[in-house]
């Protein structure tokens, strides 16, 4: 059972916490830059929740921005009316990890994206490593195949979600 959290909007002042968590969570050539993640929370800050424990403690974080395609140089830009929302970031700190939190975030922030009508978001995308993809699976995502996006020396997979209902 995953102990209790609330999960709704981070503050930009947990900016430092976040690039430590997204740090201790990638490879160096994969992790997001202090910079990048800045600019995410600017640009897409809607998107950019984060876990917080009852103790106060930052656990874990997911973020997204943005697109109409999902492509490398759209992770990089963060389009408003896109279509899709490209989550870029599920994380949890690592003492947390193996708890069930990332299941329990990942399944509410799709809960919340799929509430958030106004938004008109048709879909959500991500890219994952292989090992990961039956996660994802378990979420709702399906996979795609290889990823045309190269993130880093390994290669990902795309996988997504509809949003649109039928």
């Amino acid at each position: 059972m995953v102990p209790e959290f609330t999960f709704s909007p981070l503050s930009a002042t947990l900016t430092s916490t976040v690039a430590d968590i997204e740090a201790a969570s990638y490879p160096e050539d994969e992790k997001a830059t202090f910079d990048g993640i800045v600019k995410r929370q600017k640009e897409a800050g809607e998107y950019f929740f984060g876990a917080v424990n009852n103790t106060g403690c930052l656990v874990g974080f997911i973020n997204g921005t943005r697109c109409d395609e999902f492509t490398e140089e759209s992770m990089e830009e963060h389009d408003a009316c896109g279509k899709y929302l490209a989550i870029h970031s599920v994380c949890v700190k690592e003492e947390y990890r193996r708890k069930g939190f990332a299941t329990a975030m990942l399944k509410k922030y799709i809960d919340i994206m799929k509430s958030r009508e106004k938004d008109n978001i048709e879909g959500l995308v991500l890219i994952a490593k292989k090992h990961l993809i039956g996660f994802y699976e378990s979420c709702g995502f399906q996979c795609d195949g290889e990823s045309a996006i190269v993130h880093g020396k390994d290669p990902w997979f795309d996988l997504r979600m509809n949003l649109v209902k039928d």
